[in-house]
């Protein structure tokens, strides 16, 4: 027998993998870590916006920067943050995505707002919650 003299031939393209499974459990603790409870991102969502003092939902907003690259920061650097809404003719991108999109003119038409300061009242906030304190939020009752 003679050894084939032809290599053969090898696809350039690879077979794409499939995709990664999540792991349920980590995926919970991460929400958890990242987000806090349940009960608290509601609080957060019906306070009003720690920026514009709008009290329109408000967005879970992470103020205080994150753990690393991709890594959203704890929970307790969280602020209330608007949404988009309507505002007369027009509608208000709302102060959460004014943040992300352009910073240095969120900071300057909000230059009394300070991140930490809105992350520690946020927090002073939940922890009157569940003391069972009254935290000022608007009624749900009709």
């Amino acid at each position: 027998m003679l050894p084939n003299a032809c290599p053969k031939p090898r696809p350039t393209v690879k077979a794409p993998k499939g995709l990664a499974k999540v792991n349920k459990a980590r995926k919970k603790l991460d929400d958890i870590r990242v987000y806090g409870p349940i009960a608290r991102r509601k609080l957060v969502s019906m306070g009003p916006c720690q920026a514009c003092g709008a009290d329109a939902l408000c967005d879970n907003a992470h103020v205080l920067g994150n753990d690393g690259a991709g890594r959203k920061g704890n929970f307790k650097g969280i602020a209330p943050l608007c949404r988009p809404r309507p505002e007369g003719s027009m509608i208000y991108e709302g102060c959460h995505a004014f943040s992300h999109r352009d910073p240095a003119g969120f900071r300057a038409r909000f230059p009394d707002w300070n991140p930490r300061k809105a992350a520690r009242a946020t927090q002073r906030t939940w922890l009157k919650f569940l003391a069972g304190e009254s935290v000022g939020l608007p009624s749900t009752e009709r």
